[in-house]
């Protein structure tokens, strides 16, 4: 690692005991890594808002975040009842077929039939945002976040199904999407994103880095 040759051995301390561990291709270190850019993408690119980081949340570095990857609001402040919601699920890889079949599969369980209240996970993410909110104090926000819990049975609230792949630029071909089919979604509800980056494994690795400095510069 470039940081303990460098000498900063307690960086590299804390990427080994605080942040996920990098010990396969596809580990969890890899999809926090795509999340964060699903969040830059739908709140820099689409003008999304995204009032709560699920990641900040995670009780267990070694396994992925629950529920719904990403909740993103369209907030129309000079007239609520235009704001709407936007769920996102993200698949990271440089191998370009890995998780797209399976990233769609998500997306579209999200609208299936016979989901229990309880077990609605639309319903539970809503309300996820909404505690987080309420603890905070953002109160304001909170009522307005609350009224899509029931967004299951009221599909208007919802702007778009988006599937988002962060891949590696040079293995990425879009014939990894060949064969991909919407059952339950309508095609004008999803928006498929792309994101290529020149060298993934590089980038997880600098942001990694760059996080554990951070963090010890701050401690």
């Amino acid at each position: 690692m470039v940081l303990e040759r460098e000498g900063f051995s307690g960086v590299t301390k804390l990427l080994e005991e605080k942040f996920p561990s990098e010990e396969n291709p596809f580990s969890v270190r890899t999809g926090d890594f795509g999340e964060v850019v699903g969040h830059i993408v739908l709140r820099d690119i689409f003008g999304l808002t995204i009032p709560v980081f699920k990641l900040r949340f995670k009780t267990n570095w070694e396994r992925a975040a629950f529920g719904i990857d990403i909740i993103a609001f369209r907030l129309h402040d000079e007239d609520h009842q235009r704001d709407a919601v936007v769920f996102a699920e993200v698949k990271t890889s440089k191998d370009k077929s890995y998780g797209v079949k399976k990233v769609f599969e998500e997306i579209e369980s999200l609208v299936a039939e016979g989901q229990s209240e309880v077990k609605n996970k639309m319903r539970n993410a809503i309300r996820f945002v909404s505690e987080r909110l309420f603890e905070q104090g953002q109160y304001e926000l909170e009522q307005r976040i609350y009224r899509f819990l029931d967004c299951y049975a009221n599909p208007h609230y919802v702007e778009a199904f988006v599937p988002l792949l962060v891949r590696d630029k040079q293995t990425w071909d879009e014939d990894a999407l060949e064969g991909i089919t919407l059952n339950k979604l309508n095609p004008n509800q999803v928006l498929l994103c792309i994101f290529l980056l020149g060298n993934l494994e590089e980038a997880i690795q600098a942001a990694y880095e760059l996080a554990a400095t951070v963090e010890a510069l701050s401690g």
